[in-house]
């Protein structure tokens, strides 16, 4: 039988014996400078930081005063190029005034003979529209015209032109007209009449004689000329005319 002799246990140390094979560190820390100083540092920091936002300040207060200048320089580019551009169309409008005065007087003259030429009537316009609605046979031989003097007449003023009472236009009597003609019977002397009632200008025409037999028709007859047969070549619309 065999045994195994072990080395003897060293003894465990006592509490307090530990504590001195290993004692605690403790940290202490103490601010030892005066006050005097600290306050120095801490005016010298504040100082530092108002410093820098003045510095800041100071840079934005410039890049402001730099886009002011520029949006300045380009408002007084925009104006010198539109002060420019007037004075060249006051120097185009003066080049072309000749012309504007020309066009004002005609305008003027136009104005003086649209009063003048009121009671003007258009002969030939009228006398081209009373031989056209000839037709069906109808030739017209001769026509004659009896126009009042001064101021139109009023419908139904018989003593001035003797045909007032047949006038039922609504419009005033200025004149009259006789036409002759030839026919080759009645109804195309009728139609011929009927026809005339259809123009402006005209009204109330009738049959004042009719002779002959049929087939060489002789007859005359007698119109009405209003108001809206005047005006001439320079009246306005308002003032009618053919």
């Amino acid at each position: 039988m065999a045994t195994t002799m072990l080395p003897p246990q060293a003894p465990m140390p006592e509490p307090h014996a530990l504590e001195l094979l290993h004692p605690h560190t403790v940290m202490v820390r103490a601010n030892l400078l005066p006050q005097d100083i600290i306050d120095k540092r801490r005016l010298r920091e504040t100082k530092r930081v108002m410093a820098i936002g003045l510095a800041v300040l100071v840079v934005l207060l410039v890049a402001w005063y730099g886009f002011a200048m520029l949006q300045t320089r380009q408002a007084k580019s925009d104006l010198s190029s539109a002060q420019e551009t007037t004075i060249s169309l006051q120097h185009q409008q003066q080049q072309f005034g000749p012309l504007v005065a020309a066009q004002a007087q005609s305008a003027a003259i136009k104005s003086e003979l649209t009063k003048l030429m009121v009671g003007d009537l258009q002969w030939k316009d009228l006398l081209a529209t009373v031989r056209s609605n000839a037709k069906g046979g109808v030739v017209i031989t001769g026509v004659s015209a009896t126009m009042t003097s001064g101021a139109a007449s009023a419908p139904g003023n018989v003593t001035a032109l003797g045909l007032g009472v047949l006038n039922q236009s609504g419009k005033q009597q200025v004149g009259t007209l006789t036409i002759d003609g030839t026919a080759p019977d009645k109804n195309a002397v009728a139609a011929y009449i009927d026809s005339l009632a259809k123009v402006t200008g005209l009204a109330s025409p009738f049959p004042a004689s009719l002779t002959g037999q049929k087939g060489a028709l002789t007859f005359s007859a007698s119109v009405i000329i209003t108001s809206d047969a005047l005006g001439g070549r320079y009246a306005t619309k308002t003032q009618g005319g053919h």
